[in-house]
């Protein structure tokens, strides 16, 4: 194996880590648009813009999609 095919192989392995999540869970923790992403402790202080016809209420299992570096509510998951 030729030693740019393995650096080629790792520096691919690393951009695809670094790559954020198309689509996140979390749960919503204000009604101002604070989320608590599933896997993390406590919601952050960022306030997520969300579709207009959602209305977040405090509790929803919500989906989210990356928009333009940041995320976008896209309404609640039913159960």
């Amino acid at each position: 194996m030729k030693p740019q095919y393995l650096i080629n192989i790792i520096k691919d392995i690393i951009h695809q880590e670094r790559q954020p999540e198309p689509f996140r869970l979390g749960k919503v923790a204000s009604t101002d648009g604070r989320v608590n992403f599933d896997g993390e402790q406590s919601a952050g202080l960022k306030k997520y813009k969300r579709l207009s016809n959602y209305t977040p209420s405090i509790g929803d299992r919500v989906l989210l999609a990356r928009v333009k570096g940041s995320y976008v509510i896209l309404g609640k998951i039913q159960k």
